[in-house]
């Protein structure tokens, strides 16, 4: 702190000042009530080991895949050649060959 008149400086002090961390920065470890609490309103347990996590109650998921663009794919890879089957006429073609030639 400067104390001045003017431009004069009459006196100084040097002090600090501390503020602490707020309360919640102050735990380390977990909050057992708060654990206990969750684990009995959606029907968990404690687990005594942390490995548990992965060995108990697995439960098996689904992982969803966008088949779509695939479908998308083999649509457009097919379009033509329904288009070539479609323009050429493969029935006159097959009935010109089972002919037989005539001489």
């Amino acid at each position: 702190m400067t104390q001045r008149k003017g431009d004069r400086v009459l006196g100084s002090q040097l002090t600090g000042l501390v503020v602490p961390y707020a309360e919640e920065l102050r735990e380390l470890g977990p909050d057992e009530n708060l654990l206990k609490e969750l684990a009995e309103a959606t029907g968990g347990a404690e687990l005594s080991d942390p490995r548990d996590v992965f060995l108990e109650a697995r439960r098996p998921f689904r992982v969803a895949l966008d088949i779509w663009p695939w479908l998308v794919a083999l649509a457009a890879a097919l379009v033509l050649p329904e288009i070539a089957l479609r323009r050429a006429d493969l029935g006159a073609w097959l009935r010109r060959r089972r002919k037989p030639d005539r001489p």
